[in-house]
Parts: structure tokens; C-alpha cells; sequence
């Protein structure tokens, strides 16, 4: 899963701390961080493992040469091979029902760590999700809910996440672009690829979780699992939401539970600091050793919706935007205006901006030589999103 790491590792540099904290650490412990969830997505599955890092670095610390392994109660192995700084499964394979799984790494000191068998939980699909109009601490915004309901009242506890897919137009684009020609002239032209519709995706990097374990009925209603500000550029146009279930076990859900809370509690560096957070994996030779993470076995299922701006707030509109836009005004005429002059710019500060791709064409007017020119990213999308639409986009 996609845990906020940074959380994790700052939990642990500062697990022996009493007094307000600078950032520098003191009695820094080296330890495995292990973060592993397979599921019954028929797929390559993933293993991560790196090294806690003092506070004062900021590069990650992998754990290199590793023998990785899976095996269930039943005697199947499944290997993994490290690539691009992970471990990855050499075969595809998905987690079976009424089976246990256990994880076990050999780093390239000669440590050996196994976790505890985790058994595969109950599948469970996602009935709705939903997207209403919600205020949320005084902030008017819409809120992406989840309904889930178990008939076989054998699944308590739950993990979320999801992508964000959203339509994005920026708000100065033109058809026409203008370059800079060998003979330091600037020609006018058509564009020829898509620069005004682009789609960006992001993922969660919350967590988000919740259980039933108290409820008469087993149901998850109307779950929380997102909100966004109507003032968010992402629902400016068409926004698409991906939802993740996950059905995981007791354990795992008190241990992300335990890391939510923990990472909530306003400012991490205060004088009451939090203890380690134990999770399944242990050192085969020295029980004691602390490691970093949970080995999640869970059954998943997704929904996937979509939705407009008006969708949620009828007969408005939005004019969000990822950046601060206007135009400005730049002269073909003179290399340099005069001080006094109202224009942004001259010819050398234009052409030097046209072919720093720092500026884009957004109309000009040729008898008086004057270009009007936006930031890249207020009228080309391209320049920090992507021109290809997804293939489930609708």
C-alpha cells in the first residue's frame, strides 16, 4: 500500500525523544521497513524494503541483494526478484481462499525475517460510490462515500484507497502558437498536437481505514473515503475517482489505525513523542529487533465513477485553475521598452522566453507589434500533464 513513509520514518527517528526536537537525531536506530500487501488481483505482486534514515537525510536508504519469498500453508513458493529498487514477483499469481500466507526476506547481512501467517480474508465488493455535495469544516466542497455491505457477516474490517483522474483546460489557450526562425523572425502558425485537453491522475497517500465490528449490520454506509474544496481545480471540468477496497484482518487494520492516529496528532515533535508501532515481521534470530511495517494479506474490489463540475453545484461553473494566470504584454518592435513604458517586455525578453518554452502564443497584434503571451502552463496543458487520454475515460 501507499503509506506516507516520511511518517513511518520520522515515528521511528524519534521514538526516544522527550524534550522539543530539532531536526538532527540523536540515538538513531537502523531499521528494516517492509512494506508488503498481496491480494487477489491476479497480477506480479510488489515488495519494498528499505532502511529508517536519520532526519537530517533526505535519500532513501534501499535494502539491496535480498532473497524475497511467499509461501502458503500449502507448500506453493512464489520468488521475488529485485527490480528498479523493489522486489518484484517472478510470476503472476493471486492469493487463494482458505489459505495462509507468510512472508520471509533474507537481507544481505545474512538476517532472516519471516511474518506471521496471514490468513486470505473474505472478498467483498463495493455496492456504491457516490460523490454529494458536502461543508466540511466551514468549506462548501463534494465528499466521494462508499457503501459496502457484507451478507456473510464475515468481514470487519476495512482499508481504502483510490486515484484521482481529472480534465484539465487551461484557461489562455490558443489554436495558433508563434516561434523564433533562423532568421530571428516570429511566424505565427497552427498548432499541430493536442495542447488544450490534457488528463493528470494522482493517488492517495492517506489512510483510510474503517471496521463494522460494532454494528448489528454488517455494512459499510455512506464511508468517507475523500473530500475535495468546490474551489479544487482538479473538478473544475470532469473528474473520475477510483476507489480501492481492501478486506483486511484485525491486525493489520489496529496497526494502520495506531500510524493514523499517531501521524494526526499535530505536531509529531513535541514533548510527548509516540513508541514504535509493532507490526507482524520479526527477526528469526532476535525476536526483539524492531521492524518497520506490516505484511498485509487482503481480497479487493473497485468501483470506478465519474462526474462534472455542475454535476454537484447545478447552473455553476468553476474557473480553478492549478496556477496563478494572466497575460502579459511583450513588444516585437524594441529590444528593451523604456522604463516607463506599461509593457512587460521587449524582443530579447520574448525571444529568449518563446524558445525557453517559458511562454506560449495567446493573440497578438501585428500592426503595433505587440504579443500577448501567457506562462506555459495557463495555455499548453502539455507542459505539465499529459495530451493522452486514458482508455476507461468517459
Amino acid at each position: 500500500m501507499k503509506l506516507k513513509q516520511y511518517i513511518v520514518l520520522i515515528l521511528i527517528a524519534i521514538v526516544s525523544c522527550t524534550e522539543p526536537y530539532e531536526l538532527q537525531t540523536e540515538n538513531f536506530e537502523d531499521l528494516l521497513v517492509v512494506e508488503a500487501t498481496i491480494t487477489n488481483e491476479y497480477k506480479k505482486h510488489v515488495v519494498k524494503l528499505s532502511h529508517t534514515i536519520p532526519l537530517e537525510e533526505t535519500t532513501p536508504s534501499i535494502e539491496h541483494g535480498a532473497n524475497v519469498k511467499i509461501i502458503s500453508n500449502t507448500g506453493l513458493e512464489f520468488h521475488f526478484s529485485e527490480v528498479e529498487d523493489q522486489y518484484v514477483s517472478d510470476q503472476e499469481f493471486q492469493i487463494e481462499s482458505g489459505l495462509d500466507y507468510t512472508l520471509q526476506i533474507q537481507t544481505s547481512n545474512g538476517k532472516t525475517y519471516i511474518s506471521t501467517p496471514e490468513k486470505t480474508p473474505t472478498a467483498i465488493g463495493i455496492d456504491e460510490v457516490n460523490a454529494i455535495q458536502e461543508t466540511k469544516d466551514t468549506v462548501l466542497g463534494v465528499a466521494i462515500k462508499v457503501t459496502s455491505s457484507d451478507p456473510s457477516n464475515t468481514a470487519k474490517f476495512y482499508r481504502y484507497e483510490y486515484t484521482e483522474t481529472y480534465k484539465i483546460i487551461p484557461p489562455y489557450w490558443s489554436p495558433n502558437k508563434v516561434e523564433v526562425n533562423a532568421n530571428d523572425e516570429l511566424i505565427v502558425s497552427p498548432r499541430t498536437t493536442e495542447t488544450r485537453v490534457c488528463f493528470s491522475s494522482k493517488e492517495s497517500n492517506s489512510i483510510n481505514v474503517t471496521t463494522t465490528e460494532d454494528q448489528s449490520e454488517n455494512t459499510v454506509f455512506n464511508f468517507n473515503v475523500h473530500f475535495l474544496s468546490k474551489e479544487d481545480p482538479k473538478i473544475t471540468n470532469r473528474y473520475s475517482i477510483l476507489v480501492k477496497q481492501y478486506i483486511i484482518s484485525s491486525e493489520a487494520y489496529n496497526f494502520y489505525k495506531t500510524l493514523k492516529t499517531l501521524s494526526s496528532n499535530g505536531s509529531l515533535l513535541s514533548q510527548v513523542q509516540p513508541g514504535f508501532i509493532v507490526g507482524n515481521i520479526t527477526n528469526t534470530n532476535n525476536p526483539e529487533e524492531k521492524v518497520v511495517g506490516f505484511f498485509e494479506v487482503s481480497t479487493v474490489s473497485e468501483k470506478r465513477i465519474f462526474f462534472n463540475f455542475d454535476d454537484i453545484f447545478p447552473n455553476e461553473t468553476s474557473s480553478s485553475y492549478f496556477y496563478d494566470c494572466g497575460i502579459q504584454d511583450y513588444t516585437s518592435l524594441v529590444d528593451f521598452p523604456s522604463p516607463n513604458s506599461p509593457l512587460f517586455g521587449g524582443r530579447v525578453d520574448l525571444f529568449y522566453f518563446i524558445r525557453n518554452n517559458e511562454i506560449v502564443y495567446y493573440d497578438h497584434h501585428p500592426t503595433s507589434g505587440l504579443y500577448l503571451m501567457v506562462y506555459s502552463y495557463c495555455g499548453d496543458c502539455t507542459s505539465f500533464s499529459s495530451n493522452v487520454q486514458p482508455d476507461f475515460w468517459q
